[in-house]
């Protein structure tokens, strides 16, 4: 591993993540996150407006992607990500060499295990291109670590305030790093003085209120519900099994990780305060994901280039000079035989499993999409509305969504009226001003509790269809999970949108 291959691989590090980015499976959030993007553009208020259940960065970020996405669909967004999965990559390779004192010079091995751990992990690198929080997130997290290793500095120290406060912008918790880090500024004021905390603090609460302040002081109801009530409210049967398998499937998505983690846990060195603080972060950070109410996998996500760096920078004071070639090889062959022997990386294949029997597609996922996306155009005026769940469809097309279906499949509920979520009464209003209706089960799911639809209910819904719109065809295998999307028109001349009303 030398000078010449770490150049190579940052050659071809973009078009491998173009290449990604145009075959990992698609994704249900892509469509509510890119419609909320289009929603600001408009003029629309996050959360007084439409609902919106994560920080309000991501949509005014992602503007700058607007233009990728008018040209080039669901696919110009994640270029944008990928651009995103870059620019932490560079960060996570400044930050190996942030304190030079502390590290040996000339880490060049060091930085090619850490690129190697951050792109050939196929989970972190699906969820890092689908269009979510976490690849933004990630940039200010790991922008945040950048500043904070630099300092305690009368620059260094707020900026990393700053943009710890823009990933808590994005993913609220986020936020948690605030507590170890500012803990570790006041334990050493003897040292430091009241200076670094101080301006750690101000900047933070400063940047926090200037970010949430104006959508506290339009809505708090709105806000509160985006941020907290949506979430508390997801229920799982099992949740201390959800729990248990968060943990399991962690240690099964970041192996080489874990196993760094536990070689110094056995291990114990003491580290310097500002990287002790950063480690209780990922900790804390990690436990409020695990607790959460419905623990996904891929939450962790912005949160392991952060981890990459501080490994990396652990490796560089542990390993000697003599032994440092045999350890970093060995470390990159398995970071790379682990990630080619993901079974991650078969989901990515346009395969579909029949039973016994696995069947080749002619199309990945995204070019799928986007060969529906020209059929509708092709059977609907320009303007037209889309009714569905399966909200990448409406980015890809164009076409605008109902009022109050910004949120794809969690937008609807059947079981009563709930703040920021449609009812009966609103679905029957969306309907009546649809051009189409286009969907997979995941239509059929009644938020934010996360439950399928009850028998009645399915069967309420879809009379409501069949009164007012003809069936045109249905689509197998499409989208995530790869459903079967039915695709539905308005029945001009036998619309019975004024006579058949919900129960």
């Amino acid at each position: 591993m030398n000078t010449r291959l770490f150049n190579l691989f940052l050659l071809l590090l973009l078009p491998a993540l173009l290449l990604a980015a145009a075959i990992v499976p698609l994704n249900q959030d892509e469509g509510w996150y890119l419609l909320a993007v289009r929603r600001v553009a408009q003029g629309e208020g996050l959360y007084t407006d439409f609902t919106f259940t994560q920080g309000p960065v991501l949509p005014f970020v992602y503007q700058l992607a607007r233009p990728l996405v008018a040209g080039l669909g669901l696919f110009g967004a994640r270029i944008f990500q990928a651009l995103l999965f870059v620019l932490t990559a560079l960060l996570v390779l400044l930050g190996t060499r942030v304190g030079a004192k502390v590290l040996k010079p000339r880490r060049i091995s060091m930085e090619m295990v850490a690129l190697i751990l951050l792109v050939c992990l196929p989970f972190h690198l699906q969820f890092s291109l689908t269009v979510k929080t976490y690849a933004l997130a990630g940039v200010f997290l790991g922008a945040a670590a950048f500043c904070w290793l630099r300092g305690p500095g009368p620059r260094a120290t707020p900026s990393a305030a700053l943009f710890l406060a823009l990933a808590a912008g994005t993913r609220l918790t986020l936020g948690v790093f605030f507590i170890p880090l500012g803990l570790s500024l006041l334990w050493q004021r003897k040292s430091l003085g009241d200076k670094p905390w101080i301006s750690f603090a101000g900047t933070g609460l400063l940047a926090l209120f200037l970010i949430y302040g104006p959508f506290l002081w339009m809505d708090f109801e709105a806000l509160k519900f985006g941020l907290l009530d949506f979430h508390l409210a997801r229920t799982v049967d099992t949740l201390w099994m959800a729990r248990i398998g968060f943990g399991l499937r962690q240690l099964h998505h970041y192996l080489p990780a874990a196993l760094l983690i536990a070689f110094y846990a056995f291990r114990p060195q003491k580290l310097p305060a500002p990287e002790q603080s950063l480690w209780m972060g990922l900790g804390l950070a990690t436990l409020l994901h695990g607790l959460s109410p419905f623990p996904y996998d891929e939450y962790q996500t912005p949160l392991y280039p952060l981890a990459v760096l501080l490994m990396v920078r652990e490796l560089s004071r542990r390993v000697p000079v003599e032994r440092e070639k045999p350890v970093l090889t060995a470390l990159a062959v398995f970071g790379l035989l682990f990630g080619l022997g993901s079974p991650q990386i078969h989901a990515w294949a346009p395969v579909r499993h029949d039973r016994l029997w696995f069947h080749a597609r002619a199309e990945t996922d995204l070019a799928q999409l986007r060969r529906v996306a020209k059929d509708l155009q092709s059977l609907l005026p320009p303007e037209a509305i889309l009714f569905t769940p399966d909200a990448y469809l409406a980015i890809e097309s164009g076409f605008e969504v109902p009022r109050g279906m910004e949120m794809g499949p969690f937008s609807l509920t059947m079981d009563g009226d709930r703040p920021g979520v449609m009812g009966a009464e609103d679905i029957e209003r969306a309907l009546a001003e649809s051009d189409a209706v286009v969907f997979t089960p995941y239509l059929f799911i009644s938020s934010p509790r996360l439950r399928p639809f009850s028998e009645a209910e399915n069967l309420q819904l879809r009379s409501r269809i069949e009164a007012q719109f003809r069936w045109v065809r249905t689509e197998p295998d499409f989208g995530q999970q790869r459903l079967p999307l039915e695709i539905w028109v308005r029945d001009r001349e036998n619309d019975l949108s004024n006579s058949t009303q919900f129960p």
